[in-house]
């Protein structure tokens, strides 16, 4: 199989784990090593900064041309902070995302983002998320629509207490290490391939 990672800085595992491994590449590790997998191909798309429209855009680049059997996808951290992405044009796009990844006779499996610290948005200079939770709420409904996998990182933080998800955190908005791990850990849980006594799935080094 060949599994295909879309989405943006978080997916990308741009420099908030410090050269520690991100969540697509805890997933490679747990699917070609430990399940000795070792012909399958896992291929990170994550691109600092996008969003819905940029994968729409350069669909092909990012996905189609790898040929995928499954594609997961992570955005809205980006969508709801750009004010031409409303959260009408996010469904449409998600809906057409997952469209053209069945096209490709791939598995496609949404993602929320990771929970963030909204108070600690504020001491930032950076773009308010205060609609990402709305965002979030369009995901769920499209996937529940479209009958796809849906990993809820999102609702898995919410839940957790406020001291351990700030844990999981390098900066208000982006995981660190443990953050990936956790993500992963829902990842394997979602798909049956989680095992506690696993390094990867526990995070032990």
């Amino acid at each position: 199989m060949t599994w295909v990672f879309a989405g943006d800085s978080v997916t990308q595992g741009a420099h908030h784990t410090y050269g520690g491994r991100c969540y697509p590449e805890i997933i490679a590790e747990r699917v070609r090593w430990e399940l000795r997998r070792v012909s399958d191909v896992v291929i990170n798309s994550g691109v600092n900064g996008t969003n819905t429209k940029y994968l729409l855009e350069n669909f092909e680049w990012y996905v189609s041309r790898f040929r995928p059997s499954v594609v997961s996808v992570m955005y809205g951290i980006n969508d709801c902070q750009e004010m031409s992405i409303t959260m009408a044009l996010f469904a449409q796009n998600l809906t057409e995302i997952i469209r053209l990844v069945r096209n490709q006779n791939a598995i496609p499996v949404i993602h929320t983002p990771n929970g963030i610290d909204m108070k600690g948005m504020l001491l930032m200079k950076t773009a308010s998320r205060s609609k990402l939770p709305e965002y979030v709420k369009v995901m769920e409904e499209i996937a529940r629509q479209q009958q796809c996998i849906l990993i809820n990182h999102w609702d898995y933080w919410k839940n957790e207490s406020p001291e351990r998800t700030l844990s999981w955190l390098d900066d208000p908005l982006h995981p660190n290490v443990e953050g990936h791990v956790q993500m992963a850990r829902l990842f394997f849980k979602a798909i049956d391939i989680f095992d506690e006594n696993s390094f990867t799935c526990s995070g032990r080094k």
